[in-house]
């Protein structure tokens, strides 16, 4: 960008000697109007108190001045803070030139192109010119009138801050996800005795309807109590989330009985019967087993099942929870959904079918309840710095990480320096020590309290191969490498060989001066280190090779040589790793 300085008036050598201003100074509304009173092409640099006017493009408006525009041509520089048609380019810092003639608005230019400036300088004057002769008419706007490039600019601008936005949101909605994850894997540990039933509006008319006295009949023996109840209006996101796990939209029907009233929440407390009247349970007579079963196909129902969720979806459904989740329920067709469901896409009653789902619910639901099992609000990140290390530096930044425990918030390692592809390989020193294979690109990543520089300085003296330009770049690197929903899952890339397909063993022929080169192909699991004696892997013995016709083929192998040589026999296979 050319030089923007303070305002002055800049002069140029006129003629015997005289000086001629080159660009008139305006400053004051009356100043502004005098200008456009003048005739010919008008070119002003608008400037702001903050950021004089365009110092560098002098030289190019002496030049098309005394070239081309003569008396014709006037050049001014006008400070917008002062000027009310000057208003939307104050506090800018790019130069900005305006065309004016016949006291409007012709042509608008950002920057300092000088080319361009040139070029639009010598179109205006050609058309201000034919506008004066009357061969044409002038194209002129209002000074409070976008220009066709302010109006382009502006709308780049809010295409940028609307990606930006929808970025925000979804950086805020990703942390609200794992939120909502972390609460629910916090809940379960404390749920499984409860669970929850949803009565749809249309089950009753009354107070009691009849589907939930005759459901609590079934329920009530196994040791269900409601422990909570909420009337509450279903809305459609809700059913598509709890009912229908965000997998199938609500149809309009089942909408429309959804609309028509509250729907009952049960919160559904599980104590199971002594162990004796369990036994007695399972020791009843067939029938009374179908009965509890809620079906004549259905299987008995015992206080030994450990989860509430059991019991219910039995009850309700005739059935046991998939044992795979997402997987179909087989609803039992003499089950209380099906006798009082108004079809397929109407349920009667809705209960959920596994942990994650009955926690959701009682978030969503029973938000009281579930506050009693809250986690606390994270700790606020204080400003970070991510660096990465060379695997092979281990045990130097061990030693630094030992001696600054407090500073250093986080440590890993990892099979790469790139977070978007890195998979975590260990989480201590001594988990990767324990490491069998160790492969190149692994590196150790570390996050600093930034409060202080002697840690800092203290690790850079052992040449990390990267270090955040900045603390928000170090919380983007900090949040990259530990996502929050890994916290507690500690799953490691394996350390175990990949499997190749086809190798190629080198071995020195007897004179020495040559090598014999053997392709085969290898299945089992290998790594890529080779003894430096024979030449072989020593995880492994070789496979069975295949050798051309009229080769000699050695016991025990066949051979596909590129040349008719074949490596030495083993005289026993290595031990197994």
């Amino acid at each position: 960008m050319a030089k923007r300085g303070m305002a002055r008036g800049r002069k140029m050598a006129g003629k015997k000697g005289q000086v001629v201003q080159l660009q008139s100074e305006i400053n004051t509304e009356e100043d502004w109007q005098s200008l456009l009173a003048k005739e010919g092409l008008i070119v002003v640099d608008v400037y702001s108190e903050w950021c004089g006017p365009c110092l560098g493009m002098v030289g190019t408006l002496k030049k098309i001045k005394l070239e081309v525009g003569g008396d014709f041509l006037t050049f001014a520089i006008a400070k917008s803070d002062g000027i009310e048609a000057l208003a939307r380019f104050r506090n800018r810092s790019e130069p900005t030139w305006m065309f004016i003639a016949g006291g409007q608005l012709v042509n608008l230019m950002f920057g300092a192109d000088a080319p361009r400036l040139m070029n639009l300088i010598i179109k205006e004057i050609s058309n201000e010119k034919e506008v004066l002769a009357g061969t044409t008419t002038r194209k002129g706007m209002a000074f409070d009138e976008l220009t066709p490039e302010e109006k382009e600019r502006q709308a780049q601008k809010e295409k940028i801050m609307m990606a930006a936005r929808a970025e925000e949101e979804a950086i805020l909605a990703h942390e609200r996800l794992i939120a909502h994850r972390k609460e629910i894997r916090n809940l379960m540990k404390y749920i499984e005795s409860y669970t929850v039933i949803l009565l749809m509006p249309y089950l009753y008319e009354g107070e009691v309807p009849e589907a939930w006295e005759e459901l609590i009949e079934e329920l009530g023996p196994m040791g269900y109590s409601v422990h909570d109840e909420e009337r509450f209006q279903l809305e459609k996101d809700l059913a598509f989330e709890l009912i229908y796990s965000s997998m199938q939209d609500v149809s309009e029907e089942f909408a429309k009985e959804l609309e028509a009233g509250n729907t009952i929440a049960k919160l559904m407390l599980y104590t199971p019967p002594e162990a004796e009247e369990t036994l007695e349970l399972e020791e009843q007579p067939l029938a009374e087993e179908e009965e509890l079963g809620g079906g004549e196909d259905a299987g008995p129902i015992t206080a030994a099942e450990t989860d509430a969720i059991f019991g219910v979806v039995k009850a309700i459904y005739g059935c046991s929870p998939p044992e795979i989740e997402g997987q179909q329920l087989d609803i039992n067709p003499d089950s209380l959904e099906v006798k009082y469901s108004k079809g397929p896409d109407i349920p009667a009653f809705w209960t959920p079918l596994t942990p994650t789902a009955k926690a959701n619910a009682i978030i969503k639901v029973f938000p009281k309840f579930a506050d009693k099992y809250k986690l606390p609000p994270p700790p606020t990140l204080p400003p970070v710095i991510t660096m990465i290390f060379e695997a092979t530096k281990s045990a130097d930044v061990s030693e630094k990480v030992e001696h600054y425990t407090e500073e250093v918030i986080a440590m890993g390692y990892f099979s790469g320096a790139d977070p978007s592809t890195a998979k975590k390989v260990a989480l201590t020193p001594e988990q990767y020590d324990q490491r069998i294979y160790k492969r190149d690109g692994e590196t150790v990543v570390i996050v600093l309290n930034r409060k202080r520089s002697d840690p800092l300085l203290s690790f850079c003296q052992l040449g990390p191969v990267y270090i955040s330009d900045n603390t928000e770049d170090g919380k983007k690197d900090y949040e990259a490498f530990f996502p929050e929903e890994e916290e507690d899952i500690q799953e490691f890339e394996s350390d175990e060989p990949k499997e190749h397909m086809k190798l190629s063993v080198h071995e020195e022929d007897e004179s020495g001066e040559g090598v014999s080169v053997y392709s085969y192909e290898k299945t089992e699991k290998h790594v890529e280190e080779y003894d430096d004696i024979s030449g072989f892997s020593e995880f492994g013995n070789i496979p069975a090779m295949e050798l051309p016709e009229g080769e000699n083929q050695p016991e025990g192998q066949v051979l596909s040589p590129s040349d008719s040589k074949a490596p030495p026999q083993a005289d026993s296979a290595p031990p197994e790793k």
